[in-house]
């Protein structure tokens, strides 16, 4: 895998356009649709939900760089976000049974509400052996991995519609994602000329989508829809996140403000979709201020107002627990020391 900087603004700018498409989706998905049916705010789930696959395409563009110190941090990132949260929630519930929630909560990586987080774990604790193959593969070997991975988790998952592959939501699609990534920061002189014509390509795409599935509503359409366009296996949703990353993979600009921003992109995502802040504190308002809205477009613009908020207020918070974040790092170092004090012995030996 080829090292780039650590911080490039146009992939930084990805992160947060990821994380608003995912904050944007979420409130449609399990509010505004529920509540008016209108197949226009269902049809617009198409252009968002490639927030996930985005995430997942920047993390094999980078590589990911397993050690002890980094699973500590993601660790203690999901511990400190999701213990008070799960635990507000916990008091706020009602008729569930507070000794077994409780448990639930502490085993806040099994058990947690988070599939994203469950399943990029694993792909962070197995990360070193695709690392290896990609850093050592060749052309022809590198594409026989992708066409397998394709084979498995999208032919298999949407257009076989295996159960265990189904909705994409599992390993097999991360570590295709994974190394689609990769392979696009190795050629990336060879895409990154052609990212306007896929900026107007994914534009034109997702317009189309949204009026079809707007006007078009029937079981095939639902087929199509959920098949071909929407689950994370889907090919469909595999060329539109493609497209839309080389578009805005291949600006060229530097932005402090937006590195700085997108550090919280995992903050972002833990406190917004927290079971309590979300039923508490998100659904209520947008059902009692943005649902009754009358008109599409100033519906739609509130709830764009209301993103930009949750994930302003998401930054501020990441930002206040920053002292937290430098423990838990220090922490993560004096792991890392002992775990490499270890190895030396080991293999000394």
């Amino acid at each position: 895998t080829q090292q780039l900087p650590s911080r490039e603004s146009p992939f930084e700018l990805l992160r947060i356009l990821a994380q608003l498409f995912i904050v944007y989706y979420h409130i449609l998905l399990n509010v505004v649709f529920p509540a008016t049916g209108d197949p226009l705010y269902r049809a617009l789930w198409l252009p968002l939900h490639i927030g996930v696959p985005l995430f997942v395409l920047l993390s094999g563009y980078f590589g990911i760089k397993p050690s002890v110190r980094g699973l500590v941090r993601l660790l203690g990132t999901m511990f400190v976000i999701h213990i008070p949260l799960s635990l507000c929630q916990i008091t706020f519930a009602e008729g569930g049974e507070i000794f077994h929630d409780a448990v639930v909560a502490g085993l806040f990586v099994s058990a947690t509400p988070f599939w994203f987080m469950r399943t990029y774990l694993c792909l962070y604790l197995i990360s070193p052996v695709i690392n290896l193959f990609l850093s050592h593969s060749n052309t022809k070997q590198r594409l026989a991995l992708l066409c397998v991975l394709a084979f498995i988790s999208h032919y298999l998952g949407s257009a076989g519609f295996d159960p265990s592959l189904a909705g994409g939501k599992n390993l097999v699609t991360f570590l295709f994602l994974y190394a689609a990534g990769d392979t696009l920061c190795r050629y990336r002189s060879r895409w990154q000329p052609l990212h306007r014509t896929c900026g107007r390509c994914w534009c034109g795409l997702n317009i189309g989508l949204v009026l079809l599935f707007t006007f078009w509503t029937s079981r095939t359409a639902d087929a199509l829809y959920s098949r071909v366009w929407f689950s994370y296996c889907s090919f469909g949703l595999l060329v539109n996140a493609l497209l839309f990353f080389v578009w805005i993979g291949g600006l060229r600009f530097h932005s402090p403000r937006i590195n700085r921003i997108a550090r919280s992109s995992l903050a972002i995502y833990l406190i917004h979709g927290a079971p309590f802040v979300a039923l508490h504190v998100i659904e209520p308002f947008v059902q009692r201020f943005i649902c009754p809205i009358p008109h599409r477009s100033l519906l739609l613009g509130a709830v764009l107002l209301m993103t930009l908020g949750i994930v302003a207020a998401c930054v501020a918070i990441d930002h206040l627990l920053s002292p937290v974040w430098r423990r838990i790092d220090r922490l993560g170092m004096r792991l890392q020391t002992r775990w490499n004090r270890l190895n030396c012995t080991y293999f000394t030996h």
